[in-house]
């Protein structure tokens, strides 16, 4: 048997050109790879942006959906869901109602009414409604939803209703 050479190597070819033993021929796929893995992270990362410039407009000074602003505070150690203005005449305390969710969704607060977070239901709900402005029937600039920090962690999302739609939603934080 006749043992095989590889070709000889051209001499005119400039040697950055001229095929080495030590290098696979065809498409270079280790860098298709890494241009892979780098669209992935452009792309994550394009997502990641979205999502936290949806959740970050919605939590720091809670613009209302239908002209309702609060704002989220701390206050020993409870939340403090605060009304800042509202447009137009308001719901009484019986027909504005708040939901709470966990990061992950899950309910930890049911669509329950302002008028029903009394202090006779703070064991049930671990929540208060504070009408600081108790000669106006209606939800005004300075009343308050008090949530208990232990019951409604940091992180915790909430949605103010009524019976046309939400006026606000925010994070606890």
């Amino acid at each position: 048997m006749m043992p095989l050479n590889p070709p000889p190597l051209p001499t005119n070819a400039p040697a950055d050109e001229r095929p080495r033993p030590d290098r696979p021929s065809g498409p270079d796929k280790p860098s298709r790879a890494i241009t892979l893995v780098v669209v992935a992270i452009v792309v994550l990362a394009a997502v990641s942006l979205a999502v936290f410039i949806y959740i970050y407009s919605q939590t720091t000074s809670v613009d209302g959906f239908h002209g309702m602003t609060v704002s989220v505070r701390t206050l020993g150690s409870n939340w403090s869901v605060e009304v800042l203005g509202t447009t137009g005449g308001r719901t009484v305390p019986a027909g504005l109602y708040i939901e709470v969710r966990n990061p992950q969704g899950f309910i930890l607060l049911n669509r329950t009414s302002f008028a029903s977070l009394t202090l006779a239901n703070w064991t049930t709900n671990r929540a208060l409604y504070q009408d600081w402005n108790p000669g106006v029937a209606e939800v005004s600039p300075g009343d308050a939803v008090l949530l208990e920090i232990a019951t409604y962690p940091g992180g915790c999302y909430f949605a103010i209703s009524e019976s046309g739609g939400m006026l606000a939603a925010g994070t606890l934080r």
